[in-house]
């Protein structure tokens, strides 16, 4: 299950995949359904279009990087 809540942890948005679905897979799609302020997820949404897509939509992202997207961006700015 893929949920979108708010603050107080109301589901917003739902979406029910098979298990071994991908999250990130969802996020797009859930999204379409709510207009939230901020994206706090963990590291299995830290994907560049996911997050380019949360700027167009003016969404704050708050999302735990993986290791080797943080040494990557490190490296983009040396």
């Amino acid at each position: 299950m893929h949920a979108i809540v708010d603050a107080a942890g109301k589901a917003m948005a739902l979406s029910l995949t098979q298990g071994q679905r991908a999250d990130i897979t969802e996020a797009e799609p859930t999204l379409d359904d709510v207009q939230p302020k901020a994206f706090i997820t963990d590291k299995a949404y830290d994907a560049d279009p996911l997050i380019e897509l949360l700027g167009e939509r003016q969404i704050a992202a708050v999302i735990h990087s993986r290791v080797e997207h943080v040494f990557a961006d490190q490296k983009s700015q040396t």
